[in-house]
């Protein structure tokens, strides 16, 4: 995650950040990268929890957000989430808010109205889902997460990007949201190159050219792990790994 949302990088205190459905952590190592703090984070998915526990120091919580007590979320600077996108996905059936699992975004609300009764409501809230929802129910979706967001006191930015334009090895494109209490946010240029093993490369057109030198040798033998019975092939197994 870009580094000049981190307002307070000048000091030596660190933003703390809640992270709503978790998942494994993507979103989670991108801020950690930056210097920001996860104090807390939170999936109802058993195996996206497990493994985001052998990652991370401070382990997610494995539940129901809409089960949780939000009163026992820690006070934080920073809020972040890709709330569930199946209501607002192509491939799903769209029924947006009429869909139980759209209707998380609003707990989300709640969360940062919790906060703020409480004396210490997020100064920044970073939000990200598919990108159908620009267009899902004729705009009319976007408009009310932009306007809820505002209305709670934020400077609501939102962009189409796609994570292969910030040196990540797949095209996946989403809506980010960002919500800042005060000041404006430019999202980030795609990156020209990227380095991987210490070599800088050249990313074009989404794309990386990686050198990768597979000896002929390593190329084990397939028949020598099959039974007798079970090497019969249309082609040479060797023919077929080096047109690969």
């Amino acid at each position: 995650m870009d580094q000049r949302l981190h307002q307070k990088k000048q000091g030596t205190q660190k933003l703390n950040i809640v992270s709503l459905f978790s998942g494994i952590g993507g979103l989670d190592k991108g801020f950690s990268d930056a210097g920001f703090n996860v104090i807390w984070a939170n999936d109802f998915d058993k195996y996206a929890v497990k493994t985001y526990n052998c990652n991370f120091p401070n382990p997610a919580i494995c539940a129901d957000l809409n089960e949780i007590d939000i009163n026992t979320i820690p006070e934080h600077d920073v809020l972040i989430g890709g709330f569930p996108c199946q209501p607002f996905s192509m491939m799903g059936k769209e029924k947006g808010f009429d869909d139980k699992r759209g209707t998380l975004f609003f707990r989300v609300v709640e969360i940062i109205i919790n906060q703020r009764d409480r004396g210490h409501q997020p100064r920044i809230v970073v939000l990200e889902n598919v990108r159908n929802l620009l267009k899902h129910d004729k705009g009319r979706t976007f408009k009310l997460i932009k306007e809820t967001l505002e209305n709670l006191g934020y400077h609501v930015f939102a962009d189409k990007l796609n994570s292969a334009d910030y040196g990540v090895p797949q095209s996946r494109r989403r809506v980010v949201f960002v919500g800042l209490q005060e000041g404006e946010f430019e999202y980030p240029e795609p990156v020209k190159e990227i380095v991987i093993n210490g070599e800088s490369l050249e990313v074009e057109d989404n794309r990386v050219e990686i050198p990768i030198v597979v000896p002929v040798s390593s190329l084990y033998p397939i028949e020598t792990l099959l039974p007798p019975t079970e090497r019969e092939y249309t082609t040479s197994p060797l023919t077929a790994a080096l047109s690969l």
